[in-house]
């Protein structure tokens, strides 16, 4: 009953605002809503990049609340600004002189809430980056369970999660220190302004420039100016904790990828040979500027050829179908497809023309199916049945398929986790 009760007297006002920023979010036309292409279209250098924790974004986008985020914080902020401005007219009309030491205090009072503000972000910002690496932990140790298990690592990986949260838990402690300091000036600070303004008003009256008649306004005046503050105290500490998520989630959209991974523009070869040629490539990772790659890097592979990469970790062997795949582009020098440079070509047709066998392996969440035909929607969206059990038969898979209950159909879970190690 009283969430029903509470729900009831919600200003609509308050749910208007929600609605119609839900409303723009979920529609395609708002940079919100491009949240997820935007966050598939960054530069694989940036995924690579360990100073930058952009997977991490969703996480802490959901943990924000957007009808708290927006609707309530909207609307307190229109009703501060009202506030204000509506005291400031009516502080003017009723005694100029008393405004303008009302209102002074008031811009001092904003520069301490100024620095909550700034205070409370970083303190936010600093836990969530602790927090961070303490849930990557977890999740790796989760992920590893046997590996720990058999190095007898769950002590050592303990003790690391625990100096994580007991980092955290300094930060919250000095933050809160000083944010109780702080408390203290901002609940005595009002007091002060009243007692400020009633010794000018005595001293107004007193020279004869206020009218004693006019003082019984003051109070419900110094009332009203005020409560413009506690909105504006209540606001601070709100949106101070949650600017930290959203400067990095706006600084998503800054980003601009050097690759357009959703451009559908450039050419696509009819007769396409496979002749593919590196002319005087120089690359290093974007991530890794110090440490060159390729130099000079010459190589001809002819259509038809199979040509097996051999070298030491670290020669550059992943790097050269990284290339191909155009993950990068090559700093100097030509990556040439058929005489053509890759450059030129439709990255979305190029990479629906490479099979690749990853050295990791990854399955998505859906049937078996489905994971065997994810790459084939550039082409078409329907493939037969009957092509996808061609492909397993290559792959010599098919029998071992057809031995699962629902052979096709088989879910997988997410990366595969329905199924043993040698069966993925």
């Amino acid at each position: 009953m009283k969430k029903r009760a509470r729900e009831e007297t919600t200003p609509i006002p308050k749910i208007y605002t929600q609605e119609i920023v839900k409303a723009r979010i979920s529609h395609p036309g708002i940079p919100i809503g491009l949240f997820f292409p935007t966050f598939e279209n960054i530069d694989a250098s940036l995924h690579r990049s360990r100073s930058k924790n952009y997977p991490s974004l969703p996480k802490s986008l959901v943990d924000l609340s957007l009808p708290d985020l927006v609707g309530i914080r909207l609307s307190m902020i229109i009703h501060t600004l009202l506030l204000f401005g509506t005291g400031l007219i009516f502080g003017v009309i009723f005694n100029w002189q008393l405004t303008m030491i009302l209102y002074s205090f008031i811009c001092i009072f904003i520069l301490i809430l100024y620095f909550e503000a700034r205070l409370i972000t970083l303190s936010t910002s600093l836990q969530r980056e602790t927090l961070e690496q303490a849930s990557i932990l977890s999740m790796e140790s989760m992920n590893n369970i046997r590996t720990v298990h058999q190095l007898n690592k769950q002590g050592s990986l303990a003790d690391k999660y625990e100096s994580f949260t007991n980092q955290c838990l300094k930060i919250s402690r000095r933050y809160c220190l000083i944010q109780s300091a702080l408390w203290g000036i901002d609940f005595a600070f009002p007091l002060f302004v009243v007692s400020a303004l009633y010794e000018s008003a005595l001293m107004l009256v007193d020279h004869g420039v206020l009218q004693p008649k006019d003082f019984i306004w003051l109070y419900a005046y110094i009332s009203f100016a005020l409560a413009s503050t506690n909105f504006a105290y209540i606001l601070i500490y709100e949106l101070g904790k949650s600017t930290s998520a959203v400067a990095s989630f706006l600084d998503l959209f800054d980003l601009i990828p050097k690759i357009d991974n959703n451009s559908t523009d450039g050419m696509e070869i009819t007769d396409l040979k496979g002749d593919i040629k590196f002319d005087q490539v120089h690359f290093v990772y974007p991530s890794r500027p110090n440490r060159v790659i390729y130099k000079n890097f010459n190589l001809h592979i002819k259509s038809g050829q199979s040509v097996a990469i051999v070298g030491p970790s670290g020669s550059g062997k992943s790097t050269l179908t990284s290339l191909i795949e155009r993950f990068y582009d090559v700093n100097h020098g030509r990556l040439l497809i058929d005489n053509i440079d890759i450059r030129e070509l439709n990255i979305q047709w190029l990479r629906s023309q490479i099979g690749l066998v990853n050295q990791e392996h990854f399955l998505f969440t859906g049937t078996i199916r489905e994971n065997i035909i994810y790459g084939c929607s550039y082409l078409r969206n329907n493939v037969p049945l009957n092509e996808v059990i061609d492909v397993a038969k290559q792959a010599n898979i098919h029998e071992f398929i057809e031995s699962l209950p629902n052979t096709y159909e088989t879910m997988v879970g997410y990366n595969g986790t329905q199924l043993s190690t040698g069966q993925k």
